[in-house]
């Protein structure tokens, strides 16, 4: 993943060369991407960025940044990125080096300033009438119509309140509005965006086309926030059933029954989606989902991969216990476990390196997630090894950093990345257990993956203690054909080589030591 123009600017300083477009992208990057064994590449900040918000940053004392990559105007390329053209000349270049492009549709919000805002504010959630009395709007016009006014309430500016809307004033008819600002109800309303009404038959058909464009321009999509809109959750947020609390502040007066609701939002909209996505066979789909419905989302709907922030929220935090359950969980759905995307850290959070400290648990934990099934993701900065915590407006970069753990990447997690397919389709995948003296050792994950003739056994110690026990594989050692009379295996990270007596082994069960954070990836084989 790589945040525009942010990535610019670091190709501008490796490079010694400017960068200001996807046009100026060196050829010897995008050479480098490939032989990494990265497959797609997600460009964060490529659709037209809002003026209103890079306006309120800039009232709020920020300097030297953009509109949020997230409040988008239109899905026209942002000139910081370039022209449309670029974009997809910039695609035809990845393909040389056998990479995607991925980027984002941000179905749930547009910018308080986009197109969609001035010419259909029926498309947006909203009230004639402010919802609260004291709220009020006498900060600067952020709009850029000449006869559409749209102000944040004063208590943004002040930092007393956090409204669930914004105004919308027509200096033609007069008419004014309340558009709801996006919201999850986890935090404070995204005062930077409108919140779309799923409601409206004609808004689905024009996001629809709007999917369909972003298609046909790219290999991939992203959709964000994506559980925003299963009808369940949509419902809770915004449409509450009458004598339901409310999710968002002054949404109880929009209650609907039953029977009302699935009349106006009869379909999934994923399944929408779906036809539309039949249409684009190349396109690969990819689910922003928290909240724990991962799960719900990936056997509901037809996304190639779903987050899965288990690894990220669990491992990061050394609740062991929380993630064995759930790699005990994914091997029993096999097909579920291919279809999940884990990450070390999301671009909301912290980098990896800040979250996953000393560094050698950092490296433990990239080699263990290198190794999952499904997909997998590293967040801008990774390779290198940046510590900067970038947020989506940023425009460059707040600190000097050298790239220190770019060749420990290249070295130890490159050649895994080229054979990622051995690890990615869980068909032959069975979690493990570490035990010592016949207790099960809930700080050490193990599991073994065989693909065609090769086995795979990985292990790795999320914990700063050394252990020491053995791994005990319910299916037993034994291959198949029942051949060999000694299990062999080499470390491909540490070079390492050992092994012990197949009988041995398979009554009481393969001998292992592990360093604190050390992550092994065994290939097996028999003599």
């Amino acid at each position: 993943m790589k945040r525009l123009p942010l990535w610019f600017f670091h190709l501008s300083v490796g490079y010694q060369r400017p960068v200001r477009s996807l046009r100026d992208v060196p050829e010897e990057e995008l050479e480098r991407i490939s032989s990494r064994g990265i497959t797609f590449l997600w460009l964060i900040g490529v659709w037209e960025r809002s003026k209103a918000s890079k306006r309120l940053k800039e009232l709020m004392g920020k300097k030297d940044v953009l509109g949020s990559a997230y409040a988008i105007t239109a899905y026209r390329v942002d000139p910081s990125a370039g022209t449309r053209g670029d974009l997809l000349s910039f695609r035809r270049r990845l393909h040389r080096y056998g990479v995607g492009l991925m980027v984002d549709v941000v179905p749930n919000h547009t910018a308080i300033d986009s197109d969609w805002v001035y010419a259909h504010p029926d498309w947006f959630i909203s009230t004639r009438e402010s919802p609260f009395p004291w709220y009020r709007f006498s900060g600067e016009n952020l709009s850029s119509h000449p006869h559409i006014e749209i102000r944040v309430e004063d208590g943004y500016y002040t930092r007393k309140d956090a409204a669930v809307v914004f105004e919308r004033r027509d200096s033609r008819t007069g008419e004014v509005r309340y558009l709801y600002h996006g919201n999850d109800n986890q935090s404070v309303p995204w005062n930077d965006t409108a919140q779309l009404d799923y409601t409206r038959r004609d808004l689905r058909e024009e996001m629809l086309r709007t999917i369909r464009r972003v298609g046909e321009a790219a290999d991939g999509i992203r959709f964000d926030a994506a559980m925003l809109l299963m009808r369940d959750q949509y419902r809770r947020l915004w449409f509450p059933a009458p004598g339901e609390g409310t999710m968002v502040p002054s949404r109880e007066r929009f209650s609907l029954g039953d029977e009302e609701f699935s009349a106006l939002y009869p379909r999934e909209f994923w399944d929408e989606v779906e036809e539309v996505c039949l249409d684009l066979p190349h396109l690969f789909t990819v689910a922003e989902v928290f909240w724990g419905l991962q799960d719900a989302c990936a056997s509901r709907f037809f996304f190639d991969a779903v987050y899965d922030a288990s690894f990220a929220t669990h491992v990061a935090k050394e609740e062991n216990s929380r993630f064995q359950d759930r790699l005990r969980d994914l091997a029993r759905r096999p097909e579920r476990a291919g279809r999940m995307l884990f990450y070390l850290s999301s671009p909301d959070d912290l980098p990896p390196l800040m979250r996953y400290d000393p560094l050698r648990k950092y490296q433990g934990a990239v080699v263990f997630l290198t190794t999952l099934p499904g997909s997998i993701l590293f967040t801008h900065g990774q390779w290198e090894g940046f510590r900067e915590k970038y947020e989506m407006d940023g425009k460059s970069p707040g600190w000097e950093e050298g790239a220190e753990l770019e060749a420990w990447h290249d070295e130890t997690i490159t050649p895994l990345l080229k054979e990622r397919e051995l690890f990615a389709r869980p068909e032959r995948w069975e979690v493990c257990r570490f035990s010592t003296e016949g207790r099960f050792v809930e700080d050490v994950f193990s599991f073994f993956s065989q693909r065609g003739g090769r086995r795979h056994l990985v292990c790795y110690n999320n914990s700063a203690s050394p252990r020491n026990g053995v791994v005990l594989k319910e299916g037993g050692w034994r291959p198949p054909s029942g051949g060999g009379r000694r299990l062999s295996w080499y470390d491909r990270i540490s070079g390492r080589r050992g092994g012990g007596d197949l009988h041995v082994v398979e009554r009481e069960g393969l001998p292992l030591a592990l360093a604190p954070y050390q992550a092994v990836v065994l290939e097996l084989s028999y003599e």
